[in-house]
């Protein structure tokens, strides 16, 4: 009850457009992602729930994921095997990134590579498990649940906290031991939502498996006047 507490003061609806320059890449990129919000489809649990369903998956992706980037690697190709063609489909964020200078994924010989990917796994573990994620939901038409956006909201808003603290400590030397220690805890909720993450990837790949050839039925999205998704409305997975 007092975790819910916590996440009711962040909003549980996706933002109505992109803060970024309107035409921009990274504009661009931003509205392919708050139009999930419109998808039919739901996961089949929510990020809070997750973890109570998939105990192990969860404890394994939090426990290695600072030391390594086995669990990214082992869920985008679980994810690639279970929607696509295995890792010939992979190519590195699975394109949930805009192209910025010499980034262009697809187009940097990292196709179908298992060196790229274990490069992604291992430099960017946390933020590869959220591609992977991106990946399902953008392949199966799944919309987010509205708790999942308090509880991202909530690690981001920790994390940028921390790095708060740390510029204060770089002008007072005195809060140096409270900067590390707010860095600290929002390390911790960071990898907690990411073994968050890999509990709910592992019980959806388990559950299309044992769905294959039945025709999933979409629940309608219920939609306002303008004919956007009525995100205040509930969704549950």
């Amino acid at each position: 009850e007092q975790l819910t507490m916590v996440f009711c003061c962040f909003s549980s609806e996706p933002p109505e457009k992109s803060s970024w320059k309107e035409g921009s890449a990274k504009a661009k990129w931003d509205s392919r992602l708050i139009g999930m919000a419109g998808n039919p489809n739901r996961f089949d649990t929510n990020l809070m729930d997750a973890p109570c369903k998939a105990p192990l998956p969860c404890c394994c992706t939090f426990l290695l994921t600072p030391c390594c980037g086995i669990p990214t690697c082992y869920w985008r190709k679980k994810a690639l095997e279970q929607y696509g063609n295995g890792m010939e489909d992979y190519i590195c964020t699975q394109g949930m990134e805009y192209d910025c200078c010499c980034f262009k994924p697809g187009r940097m010989g990292d196709k179908g590579n298992v060196v790229c990917l274990l490069l992604e796994g291992c430099c960017c573990s946390v933020r590869g498990m959220s591609y992977t994620r991106l990946y399902i939901m953008d392949n199966q038409n799944i919309r987010p649940d509205p708790v999942d956006y308090q509880i991202i909201a909530f690690s981001n808003c920790m994390q940028i906290l921390a790095c708060i603290c740390h510029i204060a400590a770089c002008i007072v030397p005195a809060l140096d031991n409270l900067a590390d220690l707010i860095s600290c805890i929002a390390d911790m909720i960071t990898l907690t939502v990411t073994g968050c993450m890999g509990a709910q990837i592992s019980l959806q790949i388990e559950n299309d498996q044992k769905n294959v050839g039945q025709v999933q039925v979409a629940v309608p999205v219920p939609t306002t006047e303008g004919g956007a998704p009525a995100v205040s409305a509930k969704m549950e997975r």
